[in-house]
């Protein structure tokens, strides 16, 4: 079935669900190689506002569980990536283009931290401002996510326009 004009089916969302969460991921996975390749030498550049600094993190955001076992972080991190992916997936049909792009980034963030620190236990954060801890593009994609996810809430912008059609189950179409 098809949608009204301008307004996406619930499988061209999930498409954009996971257009946005892979391209995300490629564009995370792309800056760590780059500040890896750059910045290993122990240099930073100053861009001003904030700065490219290298850093291993092997602790959660804001060093949250320094010291833990590696695998506590891979099977928490896989466990809500997954939960986050499975129900991403089953609301994306009825929700709006907004909270599918809020989704996609908030995956394609968790992914690309997950994926980094399945490689060495470590996860690569490379943006240092000085006043807040260093951070890479994952954490800017979960961030702006989530963010996004909030705006959409508060504005009433969280579900599928109007101008869909039903399928006789009540599904979108």
């Amino acid at each position: 079935m098809s949608a009204g004009v301008g307004v996406p089916s619930a499988s061209r969302r999930r498409v954009v669900l996971s257009a946005t969460a892979l391209v995300l991921l490629g564009v995370d996975v792309a800056a760590k190689l780059a500040a890896e390749q750059l910045l290993n030498d122990g240099r930073s550049v100053d861009l001003r506002l904030l700065s490219l600094w290298l850093v291993r993190n092997p602790a959660a955001a804001f060093s949250i569980g320094s010291g833990a076992p590696l695998w506590v972080f891979l099977a928490g991190s896989a466990a809500v990536t997954v939960a986050l992916a499975v129900y991403a997936w089953r609301v994306a049909r009825r929700s709006s283009l907004l909270v599918v792009l809020a989704f996609g980034s908030v995956l394609g963030g968790a992914l690309g931290n997950l994926l980094d620190r399945g490689q060495d236990g470590v996860v690569t954060d490379f943006f240092y401002t000085g006043w807040f801890p260093t951070f890479n593009l994952a954490d800017v994609w979960i961030v702006a996510g989530a963010a996004l996810y909030v705006i959409a809430v508060l504005f009433g912008w969280s579900r599928a326009a109007s101008g869909e059609r039903r399928l006789p189950d009540g599904g979108a179409g």
